[in-house]
């Protein structure tokens, strides 16, 4: 999760959930944090209506990672990764590993 902390689109957050990445373009209206959505080798880790956030302490090890990629908002995710659909309003962060 460190590697994530220089993300301008994005904070890392250490809160009672664990390490959690919180959207820094998006606010809820109630001012609640909006939790950006992490997919693993193409499976979203936190669903909508499920878990609303993914501890960033529980993803892989950085020498399991491939490559990183972070979409600020749900505009700005492909398709074939969800497009805009169930709990990506904040954002995705899409991590792929070796």
């Amino acid at each position: 999760w460190q590697m994530l902390t220089g993300v301008s689109s994005l904070k890392v957050a250490d809160s009672d959930e664990g390490v959690v990445a919180v959207s820094t373009r998006t606010a809820d209206m109630l001012g609640k944090p909006c939790y950006m959505a992490v997919m693993v080798d193409g499976i979203q880790m936190n669903k909508l209506g499920t878990h609303l956030y993914v501890d960033l302490r529980q993803l892989p090890r950085p020498e399991e990672i491939h490559g990183i990629e972070v979409f600020s908002g749900a505009s700005n995710i492909p398709l074939q990764y969800g497009g805009m659909g169930a709990g990506k309003t904040c954002g995705l962060i899409a991590i792929w590993t070796r």
